[in-house]
């Protein structure tokens, strides 16, 4: 089925499926938004002088600063009087904001995203049926065959589009485990061979190929250092014979506590090997030259990288340490000039944010901004667009930072309340689902990267930004949390491959395994499952064949594995709704 190509396509549809669009038509005044969100439009990386992707007719009033009388508390629906609304009074919250910029962003984002396939799972139908005598509809939304491997494209693209481009041409910067800097480096590429013209839609500027063929951006290319496992949209292209490499920069910077650590090690072997295969030849004598890089040396002297490919608009990326080195190759194969910093995904966003704000650029979030949640929130667009009312029961949700659900949650809460939505994490880094407990944002398990428990679920690992915007979303529209453990995501990983032929990263085998564990209640309804990513190394789909060893013997008929005990305790005491 092809997807509407516009808003205005896209709101005549859902009409027509019997949603609501109430919240994706509604005229939202920077006025009106919550005080979080207020504060985060005025920081250095977005002017308070550049324009959200609002009505035309509301420009004018954008220029007026809200005059608050007393901040409001965060996490709440806050009413905010300005000079030009002082007859009347608006009470929104931040997913009211993230389901209108996520109908806007899904036709500015529609010509450089793939709208991927919504594919039946028989294998995850007939675990409902064998569990209670009556199976269901089990769909896969997934996001593993986007462009560069995951779901995060479409957050990156609809923050940069957002912003004018003298404001993109200010500098790019970012933090990742890997997933979200892939995405950044696709958007900055695809947005530097594009060219603007007048808005089709709404008010909101759109960026269209400047070379078309066929009424599709002839840049399609994929990120990959080197081929995935397996078949699928990650193939790198190739240069051609004789072509100049490109050469990858990257500088190792000491974290907080200065220390350098067994994987910051690792990290950087990996970097200096591949800086070494990209410069070397195709003599075989010269092969054993690649593997002798000393794996200590605190930066690669690898030249200046060819920014001419970026337009300008070169990201500056900050990963952890802990970061995959499998991602660090795909990164560098793109000549995009990586900062390994920290040991954990929340040092290195606290400095990219820092050296953004220094250089008076960009911060585009992994998560933590409504308009990154926006772009993701086009997934739920794209099942409602699919699906009529009535016909979407549950939608399963991997989550780290919060981005990914909140947005689709946001969206999908407006649609239809009735929607059950499920998050999903491995139970050694469960910090949103902690922090939505709670009310306030949790800290790291200290024992996460001891070396006793890496999560086979890296996307989703690590901490999360003090004062997310994400939690609101989380805590209100979330319906249940579930906690698996790493033998259950192994065992979906490697089920899903079995089964379907299909291979995802261990985030979305988080998904995966949370299906498996509640497949007795989905009986009769219709279930999707978001399969965020396929980006796997060899080594970790490895490490989840051997943790899946045990299961496959098991002596459990319903998931053949042994459950993590404090995972099934928290996800019984942490319903929602």
């Amino acid at each position: 089925m092809a997807l509407p190509s516009t808003t205005e396509e896209l709101l005549a549809l859902l009409d027509r499926n019997r949603w609501s669009t109430v919240a994706f038509r509604r005229r939202l005044d920077i006025a009106d938004w919550p005080w979080e969100l207020q504060l985060q439009y005025q920081t250095p990386s977005r002017p308070q002088q550049l324009k959200p992707n609002l009505q035309q007719q509301q420009q004018q009033e954008l220029q007026q600063a809200a005059e608050l009388t007393e901040p409001p508390q965060p996490g709440t629906a806050t009413t905010i009087a300005s000079s030009s609304h002082l007859e009347r009074a608006v009470q929104v919250n931040i997913g009211d904001v993230v389901a209108r910029e996520a109908a806007v962003a899904y036709g500015k984002i529609h010509e450089h995203v793939r709208h991927t396939p919504l594919e039946p799972s028989p294998w995850l139908s007939s675990l409902a049926g064998s569990a209670s005598g009556r199976s269901c509809v089990a769909l896969l939304k997934l996001e593993s065959e986007q462009h560069t491997g995951s779901f995060k494209v479409r957050g990156a693209l609809s923050k940069l589009m957002s912003l004018p481009p003298e404001a993109r041409s200010r500098g790019v910067f970012t933090a990742s485990t890997g997933n979200h800097a892939l995405a950044v480096v696709y958007a900055c590429k695809s947005l530097s061979e594009q060219s603007p013209h007048p808005a089709q839609i709404d008010d909101a500027p759109r960026a269209a190929a400047s070379n078309m063929a066929g009424g599709r951006p002839s840049v399609t290319w994929d990120i990959e250092a080197q081929p995935a496992v397996g078949s699928g949209p990650g193939a790198a292209p190739v240069p051609a014979p004789g072509a100049p490499v490109q050469q990858p920069q990257l500088s190792l910077h000491k974290g907080p506590e200065g220390a350098r650590n067994r994987v910051n090690g690792e990290a950087t072997a990996a970097a200096s090997l591949y800086s070494a295969a990209a410069n070397a030849t195709s003599d075989p004598e010269r092969d054993d030259a690649r593997g002798e890089q000393d794996s200590s040396t605190p930066g690669l002297e690898a030249g200046a990288s060819d920014s001419s490919a970026f337009g300008g608009l070169r990201p500056q990326l900050y990963i952890p340490t802990t970061a995959s080195p499998y991602k660090i190759r795909k990164l560098m194969s793109l000549g995009a000039e990586l900062h390994l910093y920290g040991t954990d995904c929340l040092e290195a966003e606290l400095a990219a944010r820092s050296a953004a704000k220094k250089a008076d650029a960009v911060y585009v979030s992994p998560y933590n901004d409504p308009w990154v949640m926006a772009g993701q929130g086009t997934i739920g667009l794209e099942l409602l667009a699919t699906r009529r009312r009535g016909q979407l029961d549950v939608v399963l949700v991997p989550v780290g930072g919060g981005g990914l659900i909140a947005g689709i949650a946001s969206v999908l809460k407006a649609a239809d309340p009735a929607i059950q939505v499920i998050g999903c994490q491995p139970a050694v880094s469960d910090v949103m689902a902690r922090s939505a407990a709670s009310g306030t944002i949790e800290p790291e398990l200290a024992d996460t990267h001891d070396g006793r428990e890496v999560t086979l679920s890296d996307a989703t690992a690590g901490g999360v930004e003090s004062g997310s915007v994400t939690l609101q979303p989380c805590s209100n529209f979330v319906d249940e949390w579930v906690t698996v453990s790493e033998a259950e995501i192994a065992e979906a990983l490697v089920g899903l491959l079995e089964e379907q032929s299909k291979l995802v990263e261990g985030a979305a085998a988080c998904a995966l395994a949370a299906f498996k564990r509640l497949a007795p209640r989905f009986a009769g309804k219709c279930v999707v499952v978001v399969c965020c990513g396929g980006n796997i190394s060899v080594a970790s789909l490895l490490r989840a064949i051997e943790l899946a060893k045990p299961a496959a013997m098991g002596t459990t008929k319903v998931t053949g594995i042994s459950r993590n005990a404090r995972a099934m305790a928290f996800s019984g005491s942490n319903d929602e709704d």
